[in-house]
Protein backbone atom coordinates (compact mmCIF):
# COMPACT_ATOMS: atom_id res chain seq x y z
CA UNK A 1 0.00 0.00 0.00
CA UNK A 2 2.83 2.40 0.73
CA UNK A 3 3.16 4.91 3.50
CA UNK A 4 0.92 7.95 3.39
CA UNK A 5 3.01 11.08 4.02
CA UNK A 6 2.07 12.90 7.22
CA UNK A 7 1.21 16.11 5.32
CA UNK A 8 -1.29 14.19 3.14
CA UNK A 9 -2.68 12.38 6.21
CA UNK A 10 -3.26 15.75 7.94
CA UNK A 11 -4.93 17.19 4.82
CA UNK A 12 -7.40 14.26 4.78
CA UNK A 13 -8.17 14.61 8.51
CA UNK A 14 -8.69 18.38 8.26
CA UNK A 15 -10.82 18.12 5.13
CA UNK A 16 -13.03 15.55 6.90
CA UNK A 17 -13.25 17.77 9.98
CA UNK A 18 -12.25 14.76 12.13
CA UNK A 19 -15.33 12.77 11.04
CA UNK A 20 -15.62 9.48 9.21
CA UNK A 21 -16.47 10.31 5.62
CA UNK A 22 -18.59 7.16 5.25
CA UNK A 23 -20.85 7.45 8.33
CA UNK A 24 -20.02 10.95 9.75
CA UNK A 25 -19.03 9.58 13.19
CA UNK A 26 -16.82 12.04 15.07
CA UNK A 27 -13.31 10.89 15.90
CA UNK A 28 -13.57 12.77 19.22
CA UNK A 29 -14.04 10.37 22.09
CA UNK A 30 -13.30 7.25 20.04
CA UNK A 31 -10.78 4.81 21.50
CA UNK A 32 -9.41 3.74 18.11
CA UNK A 33 -7.66 6.08 15.70
CA UNK A 34 -9.52 6.48 12.41
CA UNK A 35 -7.95 5.07 9.25
CA UNK A 36 -6.98 6.81 6.05
CA UNK A 37 -8.87 4.80 3.44
CA UNK A 38 -8.19 4.46 -0.27
CA UNK A 39 -11.63 5.04 -1.86
CA UNK A 40 -10.50 3.10 -4.92
CA UNK A 41 -8.35 0.39 -3.33
CA UNK A 42 -4.68 0.16 -4.17
CA UNK A 43 -5.25 -3.40 -5.45
CA UNK A 44 -7.70 -1.93 -8.00
CA UNK A 45 -5.20 0.73 -9.12
CA UNK A 46 -6.20 3.45 -6.66
CA UNK A 47 -3.53 6.08 -6.11
CA UNK A 48 -2.34 7.54 -2.82
CA UNK A 49 -3.52 11.07 -3.65
CA UNK A 50 -5.90 13.37 -1.76
CA UNK A 51 -8.78 12.80 -4.21
CA UNK A 52 -8.64 9.05 -3.51
CA UNK A 53 -8.32 9.20 0.28
CA UNK A 54 -11.00 9.44 2.95
CA UNK A 55 -11.00 9.45 6.73
CA UNK A 56 -12.77 6.30 7.91
CA UNK A 57 -13.79 5.05 11.34
CA UNK A 58 -12.57 1.56 12.16
CA UNK A 59 -16.00 0.01 11.52
CA UNK A 60 -16.39 1.61 8.08
CA UNK A 61 -12.80 0.92 7.12
CA UNK A 62 -12.98 -2.75 8.04
CA UNK A 63 -16.45 -3.12 6.54
CA UNK A 64 -15.42 -1.58 3.24
CA UNK A 65 -12.06 -3.33 3.08
CA UNK A 66 -10.74 -3.39 -0.50
CA UNK A 67 -14.22 -3.45 -2.04
CA UNK A 68 -15.74 -0.97 -4.45
CA UNK A 69 -19.19 -2.55 -4.56
CA UNK A 70 -21.57 -4.27 -2.12
CA UNK A 71 -24.92 -6.02 -2.34
CA UNK A 72 -27.76 -3.72 -1.35
CA UNK A 73 -29.66 -5.62 1.37
CA UNK A 74 -33.04 -4.31 0.17
CA UNK A 75 -32.75 -4.68 -3.61
CA UNK A 76 -30.16 -7.50 -3.65
CA UNK A 77 -28.40 -5.61 -6.48
CA UNK A 78 -24.68 -4.96 -6.62
CA UNK A 79 -24.12 -1.22 -6.01
CA UNK A 80 -21.09 1.04 -5.78
CA UNK A 81 -19.90 1.96 -2.30
CA UNK A 82 -20.49 5.60 -1.39
CA UNK A 83 -17.68 7.82 -2.69
CA UNK A 84 -17.18 10.87 -0.44
CA UNK A 85 -15.20 12.69 -3.15
CA UNK A 86 -18.02 12.41 -5.69
CA UNK A 87 -21.25 12.14 -3.67
CA UNK A 88 -22.98 14.18 -0.96
CA UNK A 89 -23.57 12.13 2.20
CA UNK A 90 -26.85 13.83 3.15
CA UNK A 91 -28.34 12.98 -0.25
CA UNK A 92 -27.89 9.26 0.44
CA UNK A 93 -27.98 8.74 4.23
CA UNK A 94 -29.16 10.07 7.56
CA UNK A 95 -28.65 9.19 11.21
CA UNK A 96 -31.61 7.47 12.89
CA UNK A 97 -30.73 7.41 16.58
CA UNK A 98 -27.51 5.34 16.56
CA UNK A 99 -27.85 3.87 13.05
CA UNK A 100 -27.03 5.25 9.63
CA UNK A 101 -29.97 4.76 7.26
CA UNK A 102 -30.40 5.13 3.49
CA UNK A 103 -32.62 8.00 2.37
Amino acid sequence: MGKIPNSLRQLVIQRAKDRCEYCCLSQAGQAATFHIDHIIPVVAGGATISDNLALACVSCSLGKSARQTVTDPETKKEVSIFNPRQQVWQEHFHWDDVRVRKN
